[in-house]
C-alpha cells in the first residue's frame, strides 16, 4: 500500500464532529443543574461523568485507558494515509469519536456523556460517531473492492 493524503472531506468530516462533541458537551456541562430533562419515551438528556469506557470498563485504569485511546487515533490517522478510499469516511467518523472523547480524558480526566435512554448506557455525539463509523467499516468491508464489481 503506498500512503497518499486523505481528500479534505475527510478532514472536514473529522472537524466537524469534533466540533459538535465538544460544543454539545460544553452546553451539557453549563446546564448540567437543570438535568434530567425527559425528551420522549425512555430517552432523556443528563450529565454523567464517564471514567470508563462503555460499560464501565478499565473504569479504574484512567492511566492505560488514556494512552489506549490515544494510540488508537494515533494509528486510525495513519491508516487514512493508507486504506482504500471505501474506508475513509467510516475510519474518519471512528477516528474523530475516538479523539472526541480522548480531549475530555486529558481535560477532564473522564468523558462527558449526556444522551440516556433507559435500557441502554449514557453516550454522547462522539460515541456516535464510533458506532456509525465502525458499522459503516464492517459494510466497507464486506463489499468487493471496485476492481472485483
Amino acid at each position: 500500500m503506498t500512503a497518499r493524503r486523505p481528500p479534505a472531506a475527510v478532514f472536514a468530516v473529522i472537524a466537524l464532529v469534533l466540533v459538535m462533541d465538544q460544543a454539545t458537551k460544553l452546553v451539557i456541562g453549563a446546564v448540567r443543574s437543570h438535568l434530567p430533562i425527559s425528551l420522549f419515551g425512555d430517552v432523556r438528556i443528563e450529565y454523567v461523568d464517564n471514567r470508563g469506557m462503555s460499560f464501565s470498563l478499565l473504569r479504574d485504569h484512567p492511566t492505560l485507558l488514556t494512552a489506549a485511546i490515544a494510540l488508537l487515533v494515533v494509528v486510525l490517522g495513519v491508516l487514512l494515509a493508507v486504506v482504500p478510499k471505501r474506508f475513509l469516511m467510516p475510519l474518519a467518523l471512528v477516528l474523530a469519536g475516538a479523539a472526541g472523547n480522548l480531549v475530555d480524558r486529558l481535560r477532564l480526566g473522564y468523558v462527558i456523556d449526556f444522551v440516556g435512554v433507559y435500557w441502554w448506557p449514557t453516550f454522547n455525539v462522539a460515541d456516535i460517531a464510533i458506532l456509525v463509523g465502525a458499522g459503516l467499516v464492517a459494510l466497507a468491508a464486506l463489499r468487493p473492492p471496485p476492481d472485483r464489481l
